[in-house]
């Protein structure tokens, strides 16, 4: 799947995340701040390289909440095991929660 092309074309990231452009930017901006404090509070910086960047998993995660998709097929689009996106999407569900309710759009 072609991340760039989704988020550079406002159709499809709508369509795919019910976000306009602005505002995906904006909650993109929070959320990469909420994983710089949740990273600089973990102990150590072990394991492998992403594969996902925090873009794509912030847009893999709208994916799921607009579209409720199984994690089987997130993992076919974004080249990953299903069990992988549930790893992932349960590491920025809190994030994404607090985000969203804080810019209402809960």
């Amino acid at each position: 799947m072609d991340i760039n092309r989704i988020w550079n074309n406002e159709n499809q990231l709508h369509a795919l995340t019910g976000l306009k452009k602005t505002e995906a930017q904006d909650l993109l901006e929070a959320f990469i701040e909420e994983v710089k404090i949740k990273k600089s509070k973990q102990q150590g910086a072990g394991g492998r390289p992403a594969k996902l960047d925090t873009r794509d998993t912030f847009v893999m995660s709208m994916m799921f909440i607009k579209h409720y998709i199984t994690m089987e097929a997130l993992g076919a689009l974004f080249d990953l095991s299903d069990s992988n996106v549930k790893r992932w999407f349960d590491d920025s569900k809190a994030m994404l929660k607090s985000l969203l309710k804080k810019k209402n759009y809960s």
